[in-house]
């Protein structure tokens, strides 16, 4: 709570400057930048902070905020964010070339084995069934890592998702994914599946969904 005044964009713009003082290189990272919400500039409100609406003209957000702190000359800038604002797509659009993404992917079996040192067989189980990702070396309790990772799947993906689509089908999508992963290894035909649930009488699922 020390530095939600930072949500705002006019505030956090300044603070980050406030911190240049000098023509050496700044190395600046800005984690969780979607939750900087977006204001009606305050030239048209008489100075007054209103936060934006959807549909609002004339709005300051995170955007350019990055656009101006891109502009200077010493200053390195990474940001990272929520996927469900974060796709590239968005990306491409609002900072058309200025920048590069840097893809994070989970580890590779060769990374975990390696971080691991343990029997290659052994870590190889491991890695079948926990995967990839890199916090879950951390945790040496099965319940421990069990919880890390369902975290992740509900508190970060499904969440992702439904943030961008639609909030109300969360029980349709933990049912299709769960479909969809009690099948790995196989093929998966989403017209099949898509037909299961309309013989089931379950909420319909569009293919596209699916794929």
């Amino acid at each position: 709570m020390e530095y939600i005044n930072l949500y705002n964009p006019i505030e956090l713009n300044k603070y980050i400057k406030s911190l240049i003082k000098d023509n050496d290189m700044y190395y600046i990272v800005i984690d969780e930048i979607q939750n900087v919400y977006d204001i009606i500039n305050p030239v048209l409100t008489e100075g007054k902070i209103v936060k934006a609406k959807k549909n609002d003209e004339d709005r300051i957000g995170f955007v350019q905020v990055v656009l101006g702190l891109m502009k200077i000359k010493n200053v390195d800038l990474y940001i990272t964010g929520s996927n469900s604002r974060f796709l590239s797509k968005d990306i491409l659009t609002d900072f058309r070339d200025r920048g590069d993404e840097i893809h994070v992917l989970p580890l590779s079996f060769e990374e975990y084995a390696n971080a691991r040192r343990i029997d290659l067989e052994k870590a190889y189980e491991e890695y079948s069934l926990y995967g990839g990702m890199p916090r879950t070396l951390f945790y040496d309790d099965i319940k421990e890592k069990e919880k890390y990772i369902s975290n992740l799947y509900h508190l970060t993906y499904t969440k992702d998702i439904l943030d961008r689509h639609d909030e109300s089908k969360y029980n349709e999508l933990d049912s299709l994914t769960a479909v969809v992963a009690s099948n790995v290894g196989s093929l998966i035909n989403p017209n099949t599946i898509a037909n299961t649930y309309k013989s089931e009488d379950k909420n319909p699922v569009n293919t596209q969904t699916i794929y």
